[in-house]
């Protein structure tokens, strides 16, 4: 699961920003893990290196708190990440 939502973190922090203005940093995605499918997003509204750092805290304090469950949310002022075993979002 950990890795899974790294490579998440990777994914969003690819979006292209060329004329220097803060852009919404997003990326979602599912995956087969052992015998669930697990749905997440991550979003951010800061500037993408910053964003990076921002995942990476709510990814390990959403690993202190709730590796065991079924699904959880971190929520921050300047990002958020999700996960959950049903999908969440609308295509």
């Amino acid at each position: 699961m950990e890795d899974f939502l790294y490579k998440l973190i990777v994914k969003a922090a690819r979006l292209p920003n060329n004329d220097g203005e803060d852009i919404i940093s997003y990326a979602a995605e599912e995956k087969r893990l052992g015998t669930k499918e697990v749905y997440a997003m991550m979003q951010c509204a800061k500037d993408i290196a910053y964003c990076s750092d921002c995942w990476k805290w709510t990814t390990r304090e959403l690993f202190k708190c709730c590796s065991n469950k079924q699904g959880a949310r971190v929520l921050t002022t300047t990002c958020n990440l999700r996960y959950e075993l049903y999908p969440f979002l609308r295509a």
